[in-house]
């Protein structure tokens, strides 16, 4: 499944199929987590999340993070801790590094 995750769209992740709710829930937790101020995700699970667009990441800590597959197309994760992080495959076009 692939979704491209927007502020402005509400994520419900009981109305879609189990994988796909994973993965929004996933997002949405993220999302909510960084918004809340918390920066460090060391070490998250984030394998083959197509979902992940335009995401502001900056300044967080995603060493040993695996984001193998993950689309991080126009990113930003200026200033991101990402020592020993699992980018095999991951979309970096347009990524602010």
């Amino acid at each position: 499944y692939q979704v491209v995750v927007s502020p402005y769209h509400t994520m419900n992740p009981s109305n879609y199929p189990p994988e796909f709710a994973r993965i929004l829930s996933q997002v949405a937790d993220l999302t909510r987590r960084y918004e809340a101020g918390e920066r460090n995700f060391r070490g998250i699970q984030l394998y083959g999340i197509k979902t992940l667009q335009n995401i502001n990441l900056s300044g967080a800590d995603l060493s040993h993070a695996n984001l193998n597959s993950v689309d991080l197309t126009a990113a930003n994760l200026s200033g991101a801790n990402l020592e020993g992080a699992n980018l095999s495959g991951a979309e970096l076009s347009q990524a602010n590094l």
